[in-house]
């Protein structure tokens, strides 16, 4: 049962693609495979690289101020370690919040 569990999550996180994202998309971030939702970090897609499909830049946190991600550097992600939407019960710690002055 944990073995299906574990096919079934990987599953789900990989079958996240690049086309299913556009900037400005909600994501939430899985640190690994197996974490609480409450390590989960909730951000929006800042941009989408050209030359990779396998990544994208995202925002998290931003002092809440998420009409204003451009003032802030995004993080670049796997697509395996993202999920669309936000997750409730995700923190937000300050993992790359860096603000652009």
């Amino acid at each position: 049962m944990i073995l299906i569990t574990f096919l079934s999550k990987f599953e789900t996180m990989k079958d996240l693609q690049q086309s299913d994202l556009k900037i400005g998309t909600k994501v939430h971030y899985i640190p690994f495979e197996g974490a609480e939702k409450s390590d989960y970090e909730n951000g929006i897609v800042k941009s989408i690289p050209d030359h990779t499909n396998t990544f994208v830049f995202v925002v998290y946190n931003c002092n809440g101020e998420w009409d204003k991600i451009n003032n802030y550097t995004g993080c670049s992600n796997s697509l395996i370690n993202l999920g669309l939407g936000w997750e409730p019960e995700a923190r937000n710690k300050k993992y790359c919040e860096i603000e652009i002055w």
